[in-house]
């Protein structure tokens, strides 16, 4: 089968949660930046695939200034169910400034129906990395439709820059 492998850098790895539904069962989570570090790729697995990732929530906790203080939350959900109050398919990638409460949406996530992979642009400066300030920490969790089940099963946070990435990430072959 033909295809193209996107390359992230790897920021956690875990073991199956114990009684946590395998669609929200985080496996593994990574970061990729566009060449000149504007825009951040946030790709995050579970331990099964979803007929669709709409009603889910995939959380990106955020510690931009390396303080030890989550400062902004990048959450997918249904865009038409947080925006309109209905359910419509489309999958939005959400910034919540914690300090300022503001929420904003650049782009819109990417799942495909049948997956166990989603994909979350957001820019840097949305989220306060900069080339002056280009290294942030993350962490990851997920929610079932339900808000019944939840995974966080990920003790310590990852560290990246954008800017300057140790590894090359972005590339397709």
């Amino acid at each position: 089968i033909a295809g193209t492998a996107d390359f992230f850098a790897w920021g956690f790895e875990s073991g199956k949660a114990p009684n946590t539904p395998a669609h929200i069962d985080l496996h593994a989570v990574g970061a990729q930046s566009s060449a000149d570090g504007e825009i951040v790729v946030f790709a995050i697995t579970t331990r099964a695939p979803w007929s669709s990732a709409s009603p889910l929530e995939f959380d990106v906790f955020v510690d931009s200034n390396l303080d030890g203080e989550i400062d902004f939350l990048i959450f997918s959900y249904d865009y038409g169910r947080l925006v309109n109050g209905a359910f419509d398919g489309r999958i939005g990638t959400f910034i919540l400034d914690l300090t300022t409460g503001e929420r904003s949406l650049y782009f819109f996530a990417y799942a495909p129906t049948d997956s166990s992979s989603i994909l979350l642009p957001v820019p840097t400066a949305a989220i306060g990395i900069s080339a002056g300030n280009p290294r942030f920490a993350y962490t990851v969790g997920s929610w079932s439709a339900d808000f019944l089940h939840r995974d966080h099963t990920f003790d310590s946070w990852a560290l990246f820059n954008p800017f300057t990435s140790a590894i090359s990430t972005g590339a397709f072959a």
